[in-house]
């Protein structure tokens, strides 16, 4: 993960490792963003941002929706918590472990309920999809054949204040490299990535 991090210019990160094969986070950021911590928990990792472009800071939560479904309704109810108590811009960022719609999957059984949970759950905390360049799947099965399975479970999501503030936000999916998630690059500025 760190040379990972190095060659793409990160100075800074924060890692929660995976337990077992499921979960953990990577947060990274240059040196030149001012942020000041809000919270870590194996879920959710929040920093206010301090842009130099806007005059008011926003926050960006970086999170793992766990697939466990005893850990679930806790995962949507802290995203309930942050909304309720955060009255500005605010951007989620990270893998939600569900699709939005079908043709975020390939592959594999239909999930028409977590589908639908999915689209209401982001509807009731005022959060929209910002769109990607890059690669169409953030996650794999790491098969071949008619046994892959590929999904978009990772997503960039915002609430309305946050698309006021940075209209040119430009999102790339990476391809796999360490896990079998797509890492995910925010400039919230547009223009060049690196």
């Amino acid at each position: 993960m760190k040379s990972l991090l190095r060659s793409l210019q990160f100075d800074s990160s924060i890692y929660i490792p995976p337990i077992s094969l499921a979960g953990g986070l990577c947060f990274a950021w240059k040196n030149h963003i001012d942020l000041e911590p809000v919270s870590v928990s194996k879920n959710i990792v929040s920093r206010l941002i301090f842009s130099n472009s806007v005059s008011t800071p926003w926050l960006l939560s970086t999170i793992y929706g766990s697939v466990l479904s005893s850990e679930k309704r806790y995962f949507w109810n802290n995203l309930h918590k942050y909304a309720e108590r955060f009255n500005g811009a605010w951007l989620v960022l990270g893998e939600f472990n569900r699709v939005l719609s079908r043709s975020d999957r390939h592959g594999g059984r239909e999930e028409t309920s977590s589908l639908v949970h999915m689209v209401n759950a982001l509807d009731s905390l005022g959060l929209m999809e910002l769109s990607a360049q890059g690669l169409k799947y953030t996650w794999s099965n790491g098969r071949d054949g008619n046994s892959v399975i590929r999904a978009k479970l990772d997503r960039c999501v915002a609430n309305e204040d946050w698309w006021e503030l940075f209209p040119n936000t430009e999102i790339k999916i990476l391809p796999i490299v360490t896990s079998d998630h797509s890492p995910i690059i925010l400039n919230s500025d547009g223009g060049s990535f690196l």
